[in-house]
């Protein structure tokens, strides 16, 4: 699936090399006598990622912008994919704290759709590339390590109301784009307007933990799962209900696990809405937080 805009390839920042301590400084007096005796540091071999999902109902003014960036800096977070940017044309941008914003524009013609990320300015220096697939999905990619490189798509996935051929061709476009990728791991997530329950017989890559039962409509994102072997992250943890729902309905009646994140490897050690994170939506952030140790990558 070839991208419908521009792809933005990023440089790696260079690393600023530390100052060495004074010549006798007590700090080097202490190294040398540990090393004397024989004691080493343990060198980790892991590496973290906390990637959030969030559809944001729109920031297509500088101030709906500003305020999801004081929102985000209030929590813990690497990246935060976005959904329902809803603006004109796609932007990269910096912060004045050093954090990378990539919104996608919206659907030509209306001001609906339009998905990107928000990248914390530690994080952002290993982004390697952005790429945007019409108003639906988007790409980042990112180097933690020599051999940890990792795929972040973005997804907003059209709502139940809408016909079966534009289902099909989400989850179709999504499956080529998962396919394509050459990462050893890959992430999706997003607002999928679907409540996956809990696991069938004859699931593998399913949870058993849901407060909602599924639908036929909502049969597709488990059997893209299951076709794409990506584990569904939320369903794999047990939570609360109240701390399950990503979305509440218009008239405030109805609490709904419409936003999923997904992985091909069984990394996520924790997904878990956040409820202090309010930029006025009706969705609630939510995040996942994975572990890759180094040592056991091929």
């Amino acid at each position: 699936m070839a991208p419908t805009t521009s792809t933005t390839r990023l440089s790696p920042l260079q690393a600023v090399p530390a100052q060495s301590g004074r010549a006798g400084s007590g700090n080097s007096r202490r190294r040398r006598n540990l090393t004397a005796v024989g004691y080493h540091r343990k060198r980790t071999r892991v590496s973290h990622l906390i990637a959030c999902t969030y559809n944001c109902r729109s920031f297509s003014s500088a101030a709906q912008l500003s305020t999801l960036i004081d929102e985000a800096q209030r929590i813990k977070y690497d990246v935060i994919g976005l959904s329902e940017t809803k603006r004109k044309e796609s932007l990269t941008c910096t912060w004045n704290n050093g954090t990378a914003v990539f919104p996608g524009a919206r659907k030509p013609g209306t001001t609906s759709g339009g998905v990107g990320f928000i990248a914390a300015p530690n994080f952002a220096r290993n982004t390697t590339n952005v790429t945007f697939y019409g108003h639906r999905l988007a790409l980042l990619t990112v180097s933690l390590s020599k051999n940890i490189d990792i795929s972040l798509i973005q997804a907003y996935a059209p709502t139940t109301d809408r016909d079966e051929e534009e289902h099909d061709e989400f989850y179709s476009d999504l499956g080529d784009l998962v396919r394509s990728q050459k990462s050893t791991f890959v992430v999706v997530m997003g607002d999928f307007d679907a409540r996956i329950g809990p696991r069938k017989v004859g699931e593998v890559f399913i949870g058993p933990n849901s407060a909602e039962q599924r639908n036929e409509a909502e049969e597709r994102l488990a059997n893209f799962c299951e076709t794409h072997h990506l584990f569904h992250g939320n369903s794999h943890f047990v939570k609360n209900p109240a701390k399950r729902w990503t979305h509440v309905s218009s008239n405030g009646q109805h609490y709904h696990e419409l936003d999923h994140i997904l992985c091909n490897k069984r990394v996520i050690t924790d997904v878990s809405v956040v409820p202090s994170f309010n930029t006025g939506s009706d969705h609630r952030l939510l995040r996942a937080r994975l572990h890759f140790d180094r040592g056991q990558v091929r």
